[in-house]
């Protein structure tokens, strides 16, 4: 029963009012599995509230990223590159990275900017960083002290990573249905060129820095 808006139990007792259970707070291996194993259900869930947006996403991206690039660096000493290739390779590996997500998130927003979609920097950003988390997560093979095995890893993880970043673009980016295909085609477009050139392009950004 009820009275003046609240509900009581049987004995009496006084709860809460009935209402849509509350989003959780994301966490980093909640969101990582979501992601890579159910993200359907994770484009879909609803928000957390009274949580700053941007935190749980740049810890997503950190972890991801510096797993990946510290397998990078054991991959090279294993190698028996030397040290301070080791470190180059390590520190161009964080730039690469973290430098595709916001040139992706760039492109994803011009590409659903207007009508298609809501091209916020939150909206896009938030999509851009979840949706490569394949990519970043298969970098953990780059430990391997074997030539080739990343870029391998990484073109067969390719296509997954397309289905994820389909699965996301009306849900997360608002994009119309009718218009989804069309934009589907261009950011995973995209993506693969950004994919392509990053790995070249940085080091030689990072060489002419330091120089």
């Amino acid at each position: 029963m009820s009275s003046g808006g609240g509900v009581f139990r049987d004995g009496g007792d006084p709860l809460l009012p009935v209402g849509p259970p509350a989003a959780k707070r994301p966490s980093f291996l909640g969101d990582l599995f979501g992601v890579l194993f159910s993200p359907t259900a994770f484009w879909a869930r609803p928000r957390p509230t009274g949580l700053p947006e941007a935190k749980p996403i740049w810890i997503h991206l950190a972890i991801l990223i510096g797993i990946r690039s510290v397998a990078g660096f054991g991959g090279a000493l294993l190698r028996d590159v030397g040290l301070g290739a080791a470190f180059g390779q390590l520190f161009s590996g964080l730039v690469a990275a973290f430098a595709m997500v916001w040139l992706f998130t760039a492109i994803v927003a011009s590409l659903t900017a207007g009508t298609a979609g809501r091209a916020t920097v939150r909206e896009t950003f938030r999509y851009a960083a979840y949706g490569l988390t394949p990519l970043f997560a298969i970098g953990v093979l780059a430990v391997v002290p074997l030539p080739y095995v990343t870029p391998i890893a990484d073109l067969v993880l390719m296509p997954y990573t397309f289905y994820v970043l389909a699965l996301g673009v009306v849900p997360a980016l608002g994009v119309a249905e009718k218009a989804a295909p069309g934009r589907v085609a261009l950011i995973c477009g995209s993506l693969l060129v950004l994919w392509s050139i990053m790995p070249t392009l940085i080091p030689l950004v990072v060489e002419a820095l330091v120089r």
